[in-house]
């Protein structure tokens, strides 16, 4: 289990803006409890093991427990996923030697130290973020994504796919749930990735699969795309599947 963090320092963590954004509501949820870390685990080495991530990267992932909270709501799991993911930004910049915050920008982004790249992700089974100097990488992007139900499949495939990315699906996995959340999941991390370079908003058809190979996804940037002209044409995405639980991360 992990030990509950100091709450000043963790607490700073958090910028006003975020508040006013509605993003992290203190008033219900209080990073203090014994019962919210109570809910955050150890990752399995397995897992751990598995993650896609460049050698110069270093990471922090923690799980949460498979037994909820009956009486948390769900913005209070909402703002403890939040929480975590900031505690896990900490523990990665700790591991290459920066002990420092990571606060929220007015846009939502991770607020990194000087020197520093990084990315966080969470969901409602793990909090997990990766960072790196700058002078070895120019960005990165993680994600992690529940595995989609039949239902979301049918509600969100086109917003997230064209018709030629979902003929290719099946190269990624046989089953579509999978391919498709691995797809998504992988437009996320393109986002993350890119997004702090130029902080111009694209869309999830900005960038179109088309190629998958291993444990790679590849995308083309489309010419609508801001990232165009100052980013790799071509995205190549490194992917694991661990359960009912999808992780991906690219670096440029």
């Amino acid at each position: 289990m992990l030990p509950p963090p100091d709450p000043k320092s963790f607490l700073s963590a958090i910028s006003p803006e975020s508040f006013a954004l509605g993003h992290f509501e203190l008033g219900q949820f209080d990073v203090r409890k014994k019962s919210v870390w109570d809910q955050v685990q150890e990752a399995s080495t397995e897992v751990r093991l598995a993650l896609p991530l460049p050698a110069c990267a270093s990471t922090h992932l923690r799980k949460f427990s498979d037994v909820v909270d009956a009486n948390s709501s769900p913005v209070e799991n909402r703002n403890r996923e939040f929480a975590v993911g900031r505690y896990c930004a900490t523990r990665s910049l700790q591991r290459l030697g920066i002990t420092a915050e990571v606060p929220v920008d007015t846009d939502r982004k991770p607020v990194w130290p000087d020197g520093i790249v990084g990315s966080i992700s969470h969901s409602h089974h793990y909090a997990w973020a990766a960072t790196a100097q700058k002078e070895s990488i120019k960005g990165i992007g993680v994600d992690t994504e529940i595995v989609v139900d039949d239902s979301t499949l049918r509600q969100i495939v086109k917003e997230i796919t064209n018709e030629q990315e979902q003929k290719l699906l099946s190269l990624i996995h046989p089953d579509i749930r999978v391919a498709f959340t691995v797809v998504f999941s992988a437009k996320e991390s393109i986002f993350k990735c890119l997004y702090p370079l130029n902080e111009k908003f694209f869309g999830f058809h900005d960038v179109e699969l088309i190629a998958a190979n291993g444990q790679q996804v590849t995308f083309s940037q489309q010419p609508t795309s801001p990232n165009f002209l100052t980013a790799p044409r071509n995205l190549t995405v490194q992917y694991s599947v661990f359960a009912d639980d999808v992780f991906t991360t690219i670096w440029i």
